[in-house]
């Protein structure tokens, strides 16, 4: 097996008549912490017909070792350098064959039943391009785990000027991105960026009332807070420049507040919260004006 090279196992999966193929691509960097979950939450899908493929960027710790461990339950993987995360995800969608293609990252894991409903969802409803749902955030705070879910939703010019989807939730139609990719020059916010552009395309969202994904905190976009603020100021400003500022002067004193509550004493964190709560309300009414 050579690295560099797309290494497949013989006999590609088709769609078949009520059991459409969904593709699920993880794309991952020196992962070796957390992929082998993420690929058992993809193996372990109620779900059958589905094509898995892993794109590494080069890994030198122990991914390499943890992706041939279960090479033959995956589709398709390849090794080499890239650059960046959204060109690793273009590439790997370029790979893919399925009719729905969704992207767990190696630090999360899906749900067992989540390509199940998303096949469901789409048999329902096949004038959909984009299916999501809520995700269950894990988070490392003083010392424990703190879980807590995240809703997804589209409302309006939401997903335009609010971001709220939660990305990985997100299944995209095979005709969907044949029209549209990542745009490499965002370092942090493309996958805001391409949603964007899906939907002000006038492609059709749907939510689901369900979790479908566990997000872990501490990826390289949770690293990086000022870079994405930056970058979705950049993206919203395509629509309308007046509402980006002012969620970028919004989003922007909100987080002094949160790092000043998380060096709080467990004592005095409700009190604080509660006048947070009320700050953020207040502003949040100037900002949606």
């Amino acid at each position: 097996m050579t690295i560099g090279n797309i290494n497949e196992r013989s006999g590609a999966k088709v769609s078949r008549p009520g059991r459409p193929l969904v593709s699920i691509i993880t794309i991952c960097l020196n992962g070796e912490k957390y992929l082998e979950q993420a690929i058992q939450s993809v193996l372990n899908q109620t779900y059958d017909n589905i094509e898995y493929i892993i794109v590494d960027g080069g890994s030198t710790d122990k991914t390499l070792d943890i992706i041939k461990k279960y090479e033959s339950r995956i589709d398709r993987w390849i090794s080499e350098p890239d650059k960046g995360i959204y060109d690793a995800l273009n590439k790997a969608i370029s790979l893919t064959r399925g009719d729905w293609v969704g992207s767990v990252n190696s630090d999360d894991w899906y749900e067992p039943d989540t390509v199940r409903l998303i096949v469901e969802a789409a048999a329902k409803n096949p004038e959909s391009g984009v299916i999501f749902g809520d995700m269950r955030v894990h988070k490392f705070e003083n010392g424990q785990i703190v879980c807590y879910q995240v809703k997804g939703r589209v409302e309006g010019d939401g997903v335009l000027l609010e971001n709220p989807l939660t990305h990985p939730t997100c299944f995209v139609a095979r005709r969907v991105y044949e029209q549209f990719r990542f745009d490499p020059a965002f370092r942090m916010g493309a996958d805001y960026d391409l949603m964007a552009r899906i939907y002000n395309s006038g492609v059709k969202f749907e939510h689901l009332d369900r979790i479908l994904a566990n997000f872990r905190i501490g990826g390289v976009t949770s690293r990086v807070p000022y870079r994405i603020l930056f970058e979705a100021y950049q993206i919203r400003s395509r629509y309308n420049r007046v509402k980006a500022l002012r969620k970028l002067l919004y989003v922007t004193s909100i987080f002094p507040l949160e790092r000043l509550y998380l060096r709080l004493p467990w004592v005095f964190r409700k009190t604080y919260q509660a006048w947070k709560n009320k700050f953020q309300m207040k502003f949040q009414k100037i900002v949606k004006k």
